[in-house]
């Protein structure tokens, strides 16, 4: 699909990692279905940034309206219903660009569907609650049916669920 678009003249727009990746949106981790109690989180956004939230962070983390790139990869340790540990990986991709570059266009279009016109210049701007949506991915019963949605008030917007590993 790419050396066809060169093929036909298109050029890569140096603006679009200058300026795009870049823009954060307010939203957060959660998880739901079979879970009784998320332990600890890790996400990689895909602006490259990264954060761990330890078992002792989460009451604060759940509460803290923050600015975030769009999701790439998460990793939960959490319980589910009946008190048993897991451990799930996924990646919020289908497919990659070029190399190792994860295709984030599906998860970039859902953020621009709920936060229209963002720019890199709405990212000082500090976020209150009613602002924050949710990445929230769902363990089914059957511990491979996982989803994943934007959520925020009405709207929920599918996300794609590329690779995942999960263990017990």
């Amino acid at each position: 699909e790419t050396i066809e678009r060169i093929k036909a003249g298109w050029q890569a727009n140096p603006d679009w990692y200058m300026r795009s990746i870049r823009v954060k949106f307010p939203w957060r981790h959660t998880l739901a279905g079979n879970v009784s109690r998320l332990i600890e989180l890790d996400s990689y956004q895909g602006n490259g940034e990264f954060e761990t939230i330890a078992a002792w962070e989460l009451s604060v983390y759940q509460q803290v309206a923050a600015m975030r790139g769009i999701p790439k990869t998460a990793k939960f340790w959490f319980e589910d219903k009946a008190g048993q540990r897991h451990y799930l990986w996924l990646e919020f991709n289908l497919r990659k660009r070029a190399g190792p570059e994860t295709d984030l266009h599906e998860v970039r279009a859902a953020f621009d569907q709920l936060y229209p016109g963002r720019q890199l210049e709405d990212n000082a701007y500090l976020p209150g609650d009613d602002d924050m949506s949710a990445v929230e991915v769902t363990v089914g019963d059957d511990p491979n049916q996982i989803t994943a949605a934007l959520v925020k008030g009405t709207h929920r917007i599918p996300l794609p669920v590329g690779r995942v590993q999960r263990f017990a």
